[in-house]
């Protein structure tokens, strides 16, 4: 699947761009969860 996205260039780097801001949120939102849970 990488290396598919890798080659089809433009598309690859905003499959890229998307896969990095979807890490972020999940990144982020377990964060948030995990302070969450903390506080409480």
């Amino acid at each position: 699947m990488l290396a598919r996205i890798t080659r089809s260039g433009q598309a690859g780097t905003l499959g890229g761009v998307g896969l990095g801001s979807g890490v972020l949120l999940v990144a982020l939102g377990a964060a948030l969860w995990g302070t969450d849970g903390v506080l409480r």
